[in-house]
């Protein structure tokens, strides 16, 4: 396991995961401690957020500004819970990729797996660097404010912060500690979100991979041309028959192996769709208020953008998966099954009528991720963004 990690496609997931403490193979005890201390700092941020949307209510302005923050707070929670809660199912998704890669070993399908490990690294890198870029603005504004108002202290100090504050702690005094305590805790936020989402990017890419591998072998059937009648019909040595046998076999992993990734995300992405519902509608509000205030807009405009963009990376892998399982309908229809003796014909069926029905990756049973529902959230989002903006 430790030789298939080290390797550059899933290099940076490991590093991610390690950072919050939850690599299903980290030492324990340094899994606890780089753990314990993101909650220290999540929990700690969360009682601003909490405290502060109490405090500033009924003021809907400063309410929905205190809130926004906060839904996504929930969202990078409710990802990190589910990974604790699934941390068996997590290791044991990882033990069979293990396991695929070491039976397609030295073959011409490793080839396939190689190909969409490094399209999943690749998108891990370009959802990193889009992610992290947008922190960099959200947080920037606040950050060149407090060093002019320090450098250049005047009788008017603002004292930005990331979040707005209001509660029990005086900003004024613990402002540069408050900065500070919002900016590892931002930090944490984004990176729970990257790490838990590529790495299922990894695990829903590597799904598609098996699904082509199966593919792969079904349309290169070449069974011998069968000259005997009775060999045609009755022979029981055949090998084309005792591959597709195996080929049931490998179809039967590859839908178990997207029945975990359902049963191991399935909850947190109920959660997930509501959360995103509510924040870019929230998000939308934000950036309406501060119309006047093109920092803010632009703060809230990166962080609005991020949001679409999770949502559209968590989305396309699971249509991904879902065209990858219904393709092996093509790739029976494209082998040369009419060669194939009587007795292996059948066989296919199997295979063929599984195929008809897709796998999929839902929200609690309930929503289906596809880039379909994808466009449904963001219309769902838009409409309430207008019901918020009216009760403003």
């Amino acid at each position: 396991m430790i030789d298939f990690f080290e390797n550059p496609y899933y290099r940076l997931n490991k590093i991610l995961l390690s950072i919050i403490g939850l690599w299903p193979f980290q030492s324990a005890t340094e899994a606890r401690f780089t753990f314990s201390i993101m909650i220290i700092f999540l929990l700690t941020q969360l009682y601003l957020q909490v405290t502060s949307m109490i405090n500033y209510w009924p003021d809907m302005d400063m309410f929905v500004e205190s809130s926004s923050p906060l839904t996504i707070a929930l969202l990078c929670l409710a990802k990190a819970i589910n990974y604790m809660i699934n941390a068996k199912k997590i290791k044991n998704i990882l033990i069979r990729m293990q396991s695929h890669w070491d039976i397609l070993s030295g073959t011409s399908e490793a080839e396939i797996l190689k190909n969409y490990a490094n399209n999943s690294r690749n998108m891990t890198l370009l959802y990193t660097r889009f992610l992290y870029t947008g922190l960099s603005i959200f947080m920037a504004i606040p950050t060149l404010q407090s060093i002019v108002e320090y450098v250049l202290p005047g009788h008017n100090q603002t004292y930005p912060l990331l979040f707005p504050v209001d509660n029990i702690i005086n900003v004024e005094k613990y402002h540069t500690i408050i900065l500070v305590h919002s900016y590892f805790s931002t930090f944490y936020f984004i990176t729970i979100l990257i790490a838990v989402d590529t790495m299922f990017i990894s695990h829903v890419t590597h799904g598609c991979a098996i699904f082509t591998v199966l593919g792969n072998q079904l349309r290169n059937l070449s069974p011998e041309s069968i000259q005997d009648v009775e060999e045609f019909r009755f022979d029981s040595d055949d090998r084309v028959h005792i591959n597709i046998m195996r080929y049931i076999q490998n179809h039967v992993e590859a839908l178990h192996f997207a029945e975990l990734l359902e049963s191991a995300y399935s909850t947190t992405f109920l959660f997930q769709m509501g959360i995103n519902i509510l924040s870019l509608s929230v998000t939308g509000v934000q950036i309406v208020m501060n119309l006047d205030n093109p920092d803010q807009v632009m703060r809230c405009l990166s962080s609005g953008l991020n949001q679409i963009l999770h949502l559209y990376m968590n989305s396309l892998p699971c249509q991904r998966l879902m065209d990858h399982s219904t393709s092996i309908r093509e790739a029976i229809y494209s082998s040369k099954w009419y060669n194939l003796s009587l007795k292996s014909r059948p066989l296919l069926n199997v295979i063929l009528m599984r195929a008809y029905i897709p796998s999929q990756i839902t929200a609690g049973k309930l929503y289906v991720m596809s880039m379909e529902n994808f466009g449904a959230v963001l219309k769902t989002s838009m409409s309430y963004f207008t019901v918020l903006s009216s009760v403003r």
